[in-house]
């Protein structure tokens, strides 16, 4: 890992107090598919292209805090014309996850690389 990458996830940690719950949504294409679980940046894209006014907000769920480390997974969800966030993916029931806004553009969004989809952080030694 870089050293670039290791700063940002150590950002990354230190927000993790501003991490958001999110309100879940059931959705449907316009074909009338719905989200499929475990993809959730596809399924966002899509609802975007679907639903003009809407945007992508890249980030991550906190999967696991434990203490002074935290499990985080790459995330999407959907922001409404009027700012507020949505979950159209399917997470496992019972299970509320807390998500943390990606600070930055698209493109420097790490989560999109599989290798970096899922980390814990600080990473263990």
């Amino acid at each position: 890992m870089d050293l670039a990458l290791a700063r940002y996830f150590d950002a990354l940690h230190e927000r993790r107090g501003e991490a958001l719950e999110i309100a879940k949504r059931s959705a449907a294409f316009r074909n009338g598919d719905t989200p499929v679980a475990n993809d959730c940046h596809a399924n966002v894209d899509r609802w975007i292209i679907e639903n003009p006014g809407h945007a992508a907000v890249r980030g991550w769920l906190i999967v696991s805090d434990m203490g002074l480390c935290c499990m985080y997974a790459a995330h999407s969800v959907v922001a409404a014309p009027d700012g507020v966030l949505f979950d159209i993916t399917p997470l496992p029931s019972g299970y509320t996850f807390r998500f943390l806004p990606h600070a930055g553009s698209d493109a420097d969004f790490p989560g999109s690389e599989k290798r970096w989809s899922n980390i814990t952080w600080p990473m263990p030694m």
